[in-house]
This record gives structure tokens, C-alpha cells and sequence, in this order.
């Protein structure tokens, strides 16, 4: 049910994409030779700018209330949400910010192309305090927390380049 939930859901955001869930821990047992009187199931859901969290969770109660109506001996709630850095964010591709992230960037010798990520990080906590902010730096999303992370020392040199210009860009300094 959590799987076609998944393959279900709809939205489509410009930079971000659409939406996700999926099934990233299953836990049961505690010993070989014993059945599990329980089963732990973790779903990771990712949303896009105008998502809800309260309306992502409704949606999940939904599909375990269909779960609860198809099968009655099984008992299934939701046990917790896990805390996360909070609800997806963005800034106007427009701002200013973005302008002087972009020129730093392309004179650093990157594409300034813009695109969003569905991982967490704080510019939900800068943005909803009014701060302008864009998620930038060097190396591939791809790599991130995966076994053998890693950059390339020119990618390293073009991200400190890119934070200089845009320090100095901020400042009101020549470039």
C-alpha cells in the first residue's frame, strides 16, 4: 500500500521535481528462531514547495486506513514522525541573492544553472526568517552520504572561489 502510495503521488515543482516516498527501514524480530510479534516500517517522505506536512501525514493515514478496512487483524498506526530540519523551502529564482550566487558561480567557472534538491538543510530556518538564501557548493549531489564520498580537489577550489565572490559581491566589493 506504502509503495503505491509512492508511485501515486502527483505535484511537479520546477526545480525540485515532484514529490517522494519510499520505504527506507523495515525492522522485526529480535532473534532468529522467534516470530515477530511486530514489524517497524520507516517511510522517508520527501516533499516539494506548497506541500504540507500536515497534509502529507493525512495522506499516509489515508492509505492505512484503506490498509485497516482491507485487512482488520492487521494493526497499524503511525508511531512517530521523525523530526526534520523543516518544510520545503525556496526562493524567488528573480531575487537579487540568486543573481549574485549565479555570477559567482559562472566567473568561478560552473553553469549557473538552477535547480532544486530534495535533501534537507537549514535555508528553511534562514528563509522563514526573512533571510535570502541558496543551497550552493562544490562537489555532486550524487555523492552525497553515499560509501566513498568525494570531490575533486578542482571542485573544492571552484566552491571556495564561489563563497569569496559572493562574500564580496554581498560586501559591495569590486569582483
Amino acid at each position: 500500500a506504502l509503495r503505491e502510495y509512492a508511485a501515486g503521488l502527483r505535484g511537479e515543482h520546477p526545480f525540485c521535481g515532484s514529490p517522494s516516498a519510499a520505504i527506507t527501514l523495515v525492522s522485526a524480530g529480535i532473534k532468529e528462531n522467534v516470530i515477530p510479534d511486530r514489524c517497524e516500517i520507516t517511510l522517508d517522505r520527501r516533499m516539494i514547495p506548497g506541500e504540507l506536512e500536515d497534509r502529507a501525514l493525512a495522506e499516509v493515514e489515508t492509505v492505512l486506513d484503506r490498509v485497516r478496512s482491507a485487512h482488520p487483524e492487521i494493526k497499524v498506526k503511525v508511531e512517530r514522525c521523525m523530526p526534520t530540519t523543516g518544510s520545503p523551502s525556496e526562493i524567488d529564482p528573480s531575487h537579487h541573492f540568486v543573481k549574485i550566487a549565479r555570477e559567482a558561480v559562472m566567473k568561478a567557472g560552473g553553469s549557473g544553472d538552477l535547480y532544486g534538491m530534495s535533501g534537507a538543510c537549514d535555508m528553511t530556518h534562514f528563509r522563514s526568517i526573512g533571510i535570502p538564501t541558496v543551497v550552493i557548493g562544490p562537489g555532486s549531489e550524487s555523492q552525497a552520504h553515499q560509501p566513498d564520498e568525494h570531490m575533486d580537489i578542482e571542485e573544492l577550489r571552484r566552491g571556495a572561489l564561489t563563497y569569496a565572490l559572493i562574500a564580496l559581491a554581498v560586501c559591495g566589493a569590486a569582483s
